[in-house]
């Protein structure tokens, strides 16, 4: 119907000539041996990429002793100014000790008065210093309003209280303390005072701990995050350039974890994750740990501290990829010869199977590719006669099975003499419809057989019923009625007419519903079957029956618009408007309409 499937086997004698015998030309092997060669480059690839893969391991390890190192020498330079405080407040002692063996306290008190009191012994991080006797004497000298702050005199009083408890020098702290304008990270050394082998009193020096910090960290690693904690997990140091520390809680750190769960002296590089305003973030941190059992950590975003690393890889792939292009541009320069008769002929196979059978390959070339344009050409041309004959018999079928359709259609009306001409006029309107609603052409082929067809089930109704002159009866009207589904199945046996009898089977059905034979309604009714609909009725409208007089086209069209959304697809009536009011459309006598 709307093509004819046939395979052909064997070529008619005299009308086909054999190929051509091939001439004799040079194999495709040696540009694809130089192609080939060029290929070498290959290796010098996979030995960058290598080469990539060690250095980028060299480099990261590299990175992480380095980070590792920054942590450690931090905390070298906290313990040894610490270690230095601390020898300073021994030679205090000792000082203190030796006036005390010599002269006495009343020496001491002299002493003191004469040059200048405790005062003498501030220096450095040192912000306040107490000499305490066991007679309750009290000498004291502080620097700056945190010396004298609650947490700093708590502080003293607890390694006062720590040296009665046994212990000859002790460190207390750090403890950080915000200030109204300052704030700082207080530390205690004290030591005990002894005369005659009996401890007579302590000496005691409150140090700011943030000026060691900065003294240690300098200026350091800029874009890194650095924090010292106490063995307890308390900040009391930092320099955060980053915001990272104020915006995620470094308890939860993976590193900071690991500090406080190992118990004893420790350092550590490793990755880990942190999550930030929805976002997670790759660091690498280390740590080492100070002779106080403090933390010092030093962490970084991965992108930054690889930096070097992402540049190394850059720089080795650009030339990589300088090499290959240069590779390729030669490759270029020697496959064009191969690769433009391939494309044409790749351009040509894709046209034949398109549909363009008269395309022909023209390839000046005396390898295989010409061999094979040539061969291609020979079999373009036998296809090409092929696809001839089969165009022609299809064309032969299909005018055959609808020159049968359509005197099958007269032969239906035949029957009845108040409806000659009625299929014919309904495939007119109904085929000029579709057109107007821009159906496919499978959809319009469709609906130009049904159209044709759709009253074909009154073959099988009472000729007497058909012929009648009058109105018919109930019982009549109810036999009438089977004309669709007798229609459907004398043509559901043909495996072909399955698109077709729904168009049919269908044409009597209504809008709203309340149609036969199936009492579909809207969009339940088939596309086919709606516009079967309107071009039937229009044409029982515009001829005169036993029961009516022809309407006007006017009036017709009038009472369309009626019906629309009663009986009829509202949508399918304004494209029949539309149609006549674009002239395609009026009362017709019986015509040939092309699909």
């Amino acid at each position: 119907m709307d093509s004819v499937q046939t395979r052909v086997e064997e070529k008619e004698e005299g009308k086909l000539q054999d190929p051509p015998q091939p001439q004799r030309r040079y194999r495709i092997l040696y540009p694809l041996l130089i192609l080939f060669t060029l290929m070498g480059l290959a290796p010098l690839l996979t030995a960058a990429w290598k080469l990539i893969s060690i250095s980028r391991e060299a480099l990261i390890t590299a990175q992480q002793a380095n980070q590792l190192q920054v942590a450690s020498s931090i905390a070298g330079l906290m313990d040894a100014r610490i270690e230095f405080l601390q020898g300073q407040l021994r030679q205090m002692e000792k000082g203190v000790e030796s006036i005390l063996e010599t002269n006495g306290p009343r020496g001491l008190r002299n002493y003191l008065r004469e040059g200048g009191g405790v005062d003498r012994f501030l220096a450095g991080e040192y912000l306040r210093v107490e000499l305490v006797l066991k007679s309750g004497t009290r000498y004291h000298a502080e620097n700056g309003s945190l010396a004298k702050s609650a947490e700093a005199t708590s502080l003293l009083k607890k390694a006062r209280s720590r040296l009665r408890s046994g212990g000859s020098l002790i460190t207390l702290g750090p403890r950080l303390v915000e200030g109204r304008k300052t704030s700082a990270s207080l530390l205690v050394l004290a030591t005990s005072l002894e005369r005659n082998g009996k401890t007579i009193g302590s000496l005691s020096a409150l140090v700011d701990v943030q000026g060691i910090w900065e003294q240690a960290i300098g200026s350091l690693l800029t874009g890194y995050t650095l924090y010292a904690l106490d063995p307890e997990g308390n900040l009391f140091a930092q320099r955060d350039p980053t915001g990272l520390l104020a915006a995620a809680d470094y308890h939860k750190f993976e590193l900071v974890e690991k500090f406080l769960s190992v118990g004893s002296r420790s350092k550590e590089t490793s990755d880990f994750r942190i999550r930030i305003g929805g976002e997670d973030k790759e660091i690498l941190g280390s740590f080492d740990e100070t002779s106080l059992g403090w933390g010092i950590f030093a962490q970084v975003e991965k992108k930054l501290a690889y930096s070097s690393v992402q540049g190394m890889v850059r720089s080795t792939m650009t030339w990589a990829i300088g090499a290959f292009g240069m590779a390729l541009l030669m490759g270029g320069v020697f496959a064009t010869s191969l690769s433009r008769p391939i494309q044409r002929l790749a351009a040509s196979s894709r046209a034949f199977a398109k549909g363009d059978f008269s395309v022909r390959v023209r390839i000046n070339s005396r390898h295989e590719i010409g061999e094979l344009a040539e061969t291609f050409n020979f079999m373009s041309e036998a296809i090409q006669g092929y696809i001839q004959k089969l165009r022609n018999a299809a064309r032969e079928n299909s005018e055959l099975f609808l020159g049968i359709i359509r005197a099958l259609a007269e032969a239906i009306d035949e029957k009845d003499p108040y409806t000659r001409g009625h299929s014919e006029r309904v495939n007119q309107y109904s085929v000029i419809l579709a057109k107007q609603m821009r159906l496919s052409k499978k959809e319009l082929r469709n609906i130009h057989v049904a159209s044709l067809l759709h009253d074909i089930g009154k073959i099988g109704i009472d000729d007497q019923i058909l012929r009648k002159p009058g109105v018919l009866t109930d019982e009549e009207y109810q036999l009438m009625k089977h004309h669709p589904d007798k229609g459907a199945n004398m043509l559901a046996p043909i495996k072909n007419m399955k698109d077709i009898i729904p168009g049919l089977l269908h044409h009597h059905e209504r809008w709203k519903g309340g149609g036969y034979p199936q009492g579909l309604k809207g969009k339940e009714i088939p596309l086919a079957a709606r516009i079967i609909t309107v071009a039937d009725t229009f044409d029982a409208m515009t001829t005169n029956r036993p029961y009516q007089k022809a309407m006007t086209e006017e009036k017709a069209l009038e009472r369309l618009n009626e019906l629309a959304g009663e009986v009829l697809d509202p949508d399918v009536v304004q494209g029949f408007l539309a149609a006549h009011r674009n002239g395609f459309l009026k009362i017709l006598s019986p015509r040939k309409v092309a699909v």
